[in-house]
Formats: structure tokens, sequence, C-alpha cells
């Protein structure tokens, strides 16, 4: 059988932005100590990604949910996704989630247990707000000192993940 369904468009999403829709679109996205969340639903065929750059809205900015900025703080964003999956007649348990991104990519020198990188606080954050809010997590790839390359495939909820160093080896997601 050919499938004759229109070729998916393609988008870049970049830091601090968010595409939430129904059409199908192959969504790239490049990720170092950021994280992306994918949240995908089969039946109503919602899609949803997110590039956040920071774990955590802090009150004294002041910033509003339809703000721009808002969209940076895995915190705020994460919801945001939430609300309007379930807008567009997505229920809670048949939203299909997935992590990437939270790398390591800023250390330079020795770790100590007291500090912890802003890639693993952005992944902490993101499974914190993804558990608190009753969605499961099928699959993450985070950490490390790699970047990533990922993209989200919006008609199936597919996202493809290639690691960014120098071998240019692929990755595989795992389980969480």
């Amino acid at each position: 059988m050919i499938d004759t369904s229109p070729k998916p468009s393609a988008l870049y999403l970049k830091p601090g932005e968010l595409f939430i829709g129904k059409i199908p679109v192959m969504i790239t996205t490049v990720l170092g100590s950021c994280i992306s969340v994918t949240m995908f639903h089969q039946r109503s065929r919602v899609a949803a990604i997110c590039h956040a750059v920071m774990p955590n809205w802090r009150e004294r900015t002041r910033y509003k949910i339809d703000s721009i900025e808002a969209f940076k703080y895995v915190n705020l964003i994460i919801p945001e996704m939430l609300r309007k999956m379930q807008k567009h007649g997505a229920g809670l348990k048949e939203i299909e989630v997935k992590l990437f991104g939270g790398a390591d990519t800023f250390t330079d020198g020795p770790k100590t247990a007291r500090i912890q990188s802003i890639g693993a606080q952005n992944t902490a954050a993101a499974r914190q707000m993804i558990e608190s809010m009753g969605l499961r997590l099928k699959v993450a790839d985070t950490g490390g000192p790699w970047g990533r390359k990922i993209i989200f495939c919006t008609r199936t909820g597919d996202v493809l993940m290639k690691y960014l160093r120098s071998t240019g080896l692929f990755g595989s997601a795992q389980k969480p």
C-alpha cells in the first residue's frame, strides 16, 4: 500500500519555544542542558513539544503564562502543555510523554556533591512536574556529557534522537 498522505512540513524549535497542534510537522530541536518534553495523544492526534531552558520560574520575575518568556521555564511550560492538550480532548492517562536533554555541557572542573548542573536541575524539574501532574513518562534520555538533536513527528508521536559528539553515533531512547 502506498501512503498518499501529504508529507509533513518541517519546523525548527528554538530555546524557549512551544508547539502544540494537530497538523503533521517534523519538528527539530538541538538540546544541551535544555530539555524537551514531547506529548502525543493518539486518538485526537494532538501533539506538543517544548524547549525549556531553565528549571524554575521565580516569582520575583513576574512572568505571566501568556508571556513568551514563560516558555523558557520547565515548571511553567509543562503544565501549560498539559492544559492545552486537554483542551484538545486528550485524556490525562492517554497522553504519551517523552523527555530528552539535560546534558552536563557546562561542567569545567570536578563535580561536587553540592552543585547540581543546569542540565540536572532541568531534568529533575521536568520529572517532578510530569509525576506531580499524574502523567506517565514513556521514554527518557537525559543527562550525560553530550547534547542531543531530536526530531519529533507530530503525526505519530515518534522521536528520533542523535547524540551530538564527535563520533556522530546515533543513540536510542531508553525507557525511564
